[in-house]
C-alpha cells in the first residue's frame, strides 16, 4: 500500500495538538506496518520531521515542486491531516481555493482520498465564532463529501460530523489518539497526593475564547478567596498568548482579588519544563467550551497526574464523572479546583482511570492499527459505476452507486440530499458540479450520463465534455426537446453567430428565420418546423449514444432535416443505473 500524507498543517502546528497528532499517527504507522510505503507532502524543505521509526524510508515531496514530479504509479491513498483547518500553508482566500486545498497533481495520482477530522467548532460554537469567515468555511465543509473516508479524533467529533453535516456513520471512524513519545517512560514517581505541590496546571494557547481561561481565573479566585483551597495554592496558565490577552488576564485577576503570586502566567514553556511542572503538581485542569479530543488530559495521565475537565464535547470521554464540571459556571469550576487540591480519593481514582484509558483506548498503536485496517478495507470497495450530470436530482433515483454532479444553492441542500433515504439506499453521493474537474482522474467511472435540461446548466455540461475529450462510455439524456436556447447561449447569445450555425446545419430551412431578429421567435419558428438543434449539439459534443425516452421522435426528425450527416452515428440505448 502506498500512502501520501499531506502534512502542510503540521508545518505551522508543530507545537499544537493538530501538528503533534498527525506526526504521532505517521510515526506509529511506520512502527507497526513496515510493509507500507509512506510519502509526505510539505512546503518547507528545511523543516523535515524526525520520526522514531523507519525515518529514512519516508519519501518527501514539496508543494511548490509538484509539477516537476513524475509519479510512476498512483498512491492508494491521499491522506489529509485536516481539510477544515484554515492554514495559509494549505489554502488562502483567493479564487485558487480548491487548487490550494486539493493539488490537482496529487488528485490525478491518487486512487482514494481520506482525512483526519478534528472538530466543527464554528458550527457548534456559532456565537463565539461570529468573526469566522463562514463562506470560506462552508466551502471547506462541502469537501467532506468528496472523501472516501474520515478518521475522527473522538466519538464526540464523529457525532458532530454526523449531526451537523449529515455524514453517514459508516463513512467516519473514531480512532482517538495518544500522547507524544516524549511522555513515554517518564521517571515520575507513583502519585502521592501529600507530596505533590498545591498546583493546578492549565496548558493551552488560551487566548482562544473557547479555552475559557477567564472563567478559570474566576473559579480559582472563588475557591481561594473562600478558603476552600490551601493558601499556597497556585494556578499555572501555560501557553503562548498575545501581550494583549495577558493584560486581559491581569485585569481579570485584579477584578477578582487574586495576585500573580497565586496565578502564574508562564507563557510558552518547553515540553521538558511542562512535564516537570505537571509531575510535581496535584492536578491539571481543562475548562474548554469545546475540544475535538483534549490531548492535554492524556498527557496529564502520562505524568501520573489527575485531570479535571469540562463536561462538554470530547473531554467528557476522557475523565471521571466526578472530575468534570460545567465550564460556563464559575462556582462549578471552583468546586472542581477544590476537589483537585483537597480530595485524595478522587485524585487517586482519576489516576487509575487515566492509566486504563491510555492502555485500552487512547494510544497511538491502537489508533494506527484502526487506520490501516480501515484503509485495507477501503481498497476492497468497488469502483463507482456512474458519473451523472444533472440539474435535477430526481434522476439520482434512476441510478445506483453513482456520483451525482449537480448545482445546488447551498451546502445545506447537499447535506440534506446526501442524508435522504433514496440517496443512501442507492449508494449515491451528491457532489457540486464545480468539483468534477478536481476529481475526474480519481475514479474510473463505468459510465458518464449527461442530462440536458436548462440552458445554463447545459453549458456547464458541454464545457466538461469538451475538457474531458474522452467520449467512451458517455451517454446523453435529453429532458427537453428544446435545445436551441442552449445553442444560442453556447454562442454567447450572439444572434448572428447563431443564425450562421442554423444556416450551416439546416440550409433548406434558413429562409424561415433569415429576416427575424428576435431569438425567441426564431426558436418558435424552428420548432414548428421540427428543427430543435440536436444536430448542432451532437456535432459539438461528439457523443452519439442517446438514452431512449419520449424525446427520441423529436431527435430523429431534427437529424433528418440536418445537412450534417450525424444520424449515422446515433444510437438510442436503454441505460438505467
Amino acid at each position: 500500500m502506498n500512502i501520501i500524507f499531506d502534512c502542510r498543517i503540521y508545518e505551522t502546528s508543530l507545537h499544537r495538538g493538530i501538528g503533534r497528532y498527525v506526526y504521532s499517527l505517521i510515526d506509529h504507522i511506520l512502527k507497526n506496518f513496515p510493509e507500507l510505503n509512506i510519502s509526505i507532502l510539505k512546503v518547507n524543505e528545511n523543516q523535515i520531521p524526525q520520526f522514531n521509526y523507519r525515518n529514512n524510508s519516508v519519501i518527501y515531496y514539496f508543494y511548490n515542486k509538484l509539477d516537476t514530479y513524475n509519479f510512476k504509479e498512483k498512491f492508494d491513498f491521499y491522506f489529509f491531516d485536516d481539510i477544515l483547518v484554515t492554514n495559509d500553508n494549505k489554502l488562502n482566500r483567493s479564487v485558487m481555493f480548491f487548487d490550494k486545498l486539493f493539488p490537482e497533481k496529487l488528485l490525478k495520482n491518487s486512487k482514494k482520498i481520506v482525512s483526519i477530522v478534528h472538530d466543527v467548532m464554528p458550527l457548534v460554537l456559532r456565537d463565539e465564532y461570529v468573526h469566522y469567515d463562514r463562506n470560506k468555511y462552508i466551502l471547506q465543509l462541502e469537501t467532506v463529501y468528496i472523501l472516501d473516508h474520515m478518521f475522527s479524533n473522538s466519538e464526540c467529533t464523529k457525532n458532530d460530523f454526523i449531526k451537523y453535516l449529515n455524514i453517514d456513520e459508516n463513512n467516519i471512524t473514531s480512532i482517538y489518539g495518544g500522547i507524544d513519545t516524549k511522555f513515554n517512560n517518564l521517571n515520575i514517581d507513583t502519585y502521592n497526593f501529600y507530596k505533590r505541590k498545591n498546583n493546578i496546571v492549565f496548558t493551552s494557547a488560551y487566548d482562544d475564547h473557547r479555552k475559557n481561561a477567564l472563567k478559570l481565573v474566576k473559579g480559582f479566585a472563588i475557591a481561594y478567596n473562600n478558603n476552600r483551597i490551601p493558601k499556597d495554592s497556585k494556578l499555572y496558565l501555560c501557553g503562548k498568548v498575545s501581550k494583549e490577552y495577558d493584560k486581559i488576564v491581569e485585569e481579570e485577576m485584579t477584578n477578582n482579588n487574586i495576585t500573580k503570586k497565586n496565578v502564574i502566567v508562564t507563557g510558552f514553556i518547553s515540553d521538558d519544563e511542562l512535564i516537570e511542572l505537571i509531575g510535581i503538581s496535584k492536578a491539571t485542569i481543562l475548562p474548554s467550551l469545546y475540544e475535538g479530543l483534549g490531548l492535554t488530559i492524556l498527557e496529564s495521565y502520562a505524568c501520573n497526574t489527575p485531570a479535571f475537565s469540562s463536561n462538554v464535547s470530547a473531554t467528557k470521554e476522557l475523565i471521571l464523572n466526578e472530575c468534570s464540571f460545567d465550564p460556563y459556571n464559575e462556582e462549578d469550576i471552583a468546586n472542581a479546583i477544590a476537589l483537585a487540591l483537597t480530595n485524595e480519593e478522587i485524585c487517586n481514582k482519576s489516576i487509575k482511570f487515566g492509566k486504563r484509558l491510555l492502555q485500552e483506548k487512547c494510544n497511538w498503536d491502537i489508533a494506527s492499527k484502526k487506520v490501516v485496517s480501515k484503509l485495507y478495507e477501503l481498497m476492497e470497495y468497488i469502483d463507482i459505476d456512474n458519473a451523472l450530470f444533472t440539474n435535477d436530482v430526481y434522476y439520482a433515483n434512476l441510478y445506483k452507486n453513482s456520483h451525482i454532479f449537480t448545482t445546488l444553492n447551498t451546502a445545506y441542500d447537499i447535506r440534506s440530499l446526501n442524508n435522504s433515504i433514496d440517496i443512501k439506499k442507492n449508494n449515491n453521493t451528491i457532489i457540486p458540479i464545480e468539483y468534477y474537474n478536481k476529481f475526474k482522474c480519481k475514479y474510473d467511472y463505468k459510465n458518464k450520463v449527461f442530462i440536458f435540461d436548462y440552458a445554463e446548466f447545459n453549458i456547464k455540461i458541454i464545457d466538461i465534455i469538451l475538457s474531458d475529450n474522452i467520449h467512451q462510455h458517455c451517454h446523453l439524456f435529453f429532458f427537453s426537446k428544446n435545445v436551441l436556447p442552449t445553442i444560442f447561449l453556447y454562442f454567447n447569445n450572439n444572434l448572428y453567430d447563431f443564425k450562421d450555425c442554423i444556416k450551416k446545419y439546416y440550409p433548406d430551412n434558413y429562409n424561415l428565420i433569415d429576416k427575424i431578429t428576435n431569438e425567441e421567435i426564431i426558436f418558435s419558428v424552428l420548432q414548428e418546423n421540427d428543427i430543435y438543434g440536436f444536430s448542432i449539439l451532437l456535432d459539438i459534443v461528439k457523443i452519439y449514444h442517446i438514452i431512449d425516452n419520449d424525446i427520441k421522435v423529436f431527435i430523429s426528425k431534427d437529424l433528418e432535416l440536418s445537412a450534417i450527416n450525424s444520424n449515422k452515428y446515433v444510437r438510442f440505448i436503454n441505460n438505467r443505473g
